[in-house]
């Protein structure tokens, strides 16, 4: 069901064919009966969970998730959550194409452009799921457990996301590290969150990275990624260097997503 037009779905609706020939669909309005015959809703995570159907629904008993929330309840392999509050996308890519060098199974996605709910059309299970996490993911969130979870920023651009103020954006975008156990691993950008009231509090190790050189830093119990002529030096499970000949990412934000990533 779709408030929008049947003529406004074109492709979607193509898609679904191909999937379902046989789909029964409703388009243009949202109708009562639709949310309250239906064993099992499932929603865009941009659908406004007090939506007047689903709380009618909910009334009537009916299961309802949005459609990041209900694939979790299925899933029981490593999870990999690059959160914030943009620029997600190029570390998982990147992520992805660094784990898959290594003949690891990968599934990567989780917000619009490939939803995690995909994952259950694959043909090969994954050994590992690294998912972009929108703060519109985390609205419904209510139990999750990453292996590891990656902060690039946060931002303040909250009304992108439907919230009133910054405060209950920020309690949104941290969700993640109130559902995680203690063994979870964060790795943050120390430019953007070192300082950062929200990351003080997060129980489980922290793994930083940043452009500057640890020297620069000055901070004894820096654990993580650093920059410094052309090479890159990484201090966790050991000490470990890659020097940069050539890059083809430009840029300041790619390049720390660079460094995140590794």
């Amino acid at each position: 069901t779709d408030i929008r037009h049947i003529f406004d779905l074109n492709k979607e609706i193509k898609k679904l064919k191909k999937l379902l020939p046989d789909y029964d669909g409703s388009f243009g309005e949202y109708k009562k009966k639709d949310f309250l015959e239906a064993d099992l809703i499932i929603y865009n995570s941009k659908v406004d969970t007090n939506l007047k159907e689903l709380t009618e629904a909910r009334k009537a008993e009916k299961e309802c998730y949005d459609e990041f929330s209900f694939p979790l309840k299925f899933l029981k392999q490593n999870l990999i959550l690059v959160c914030g509050s943009y620029g997600q996308t190029t570390i998982v890519q990147m992520i992805d194409f660094a784990l898959k060098k290594e003949n690891i199974k990968v599934f990567s996605g989780g917000d619009s452009n490939n939803p995690l709910i995909n994952y259950f059309l694959e043909e090969e299970k994954a050994e590992l799921l690294v998912l972009e996490v929108s703060p519109w993911n985390l609205k419904n969130l209510e139990k999750i457990n990453a292996q590891i979870i990656i902060y690039p920023n946060a931002g303040d651009n909250y009304k992108n996301f439907g919230c009133n103020n910054i405060s209950e954006f920020m309690n949104l975008l941290f969700k993640p590290t109130k559902l995680s156990s203690k063994k979870t691993k964060y790795i943050l950008n120390y430019s953007e969150l070192h300082n950062h009231p929200y990351i003080k509090d997060i129980p489980g190790e922290k793994y930083w990275y940043t452009r500057k050189s640890k020297d620069i830093l000055k901070d004894e119990n820096f654990q993580g990624v650093s920059f410094e002529n052309r090479t890159i030096y990484g201090s966790f499970y050991g000490d470990h260097s890659f020097l940069v000949h050539e890059t083809l990412v430009q840029g300041k934000e790619s390049k720390e997503n660079l460094l995140a990533a590794i």
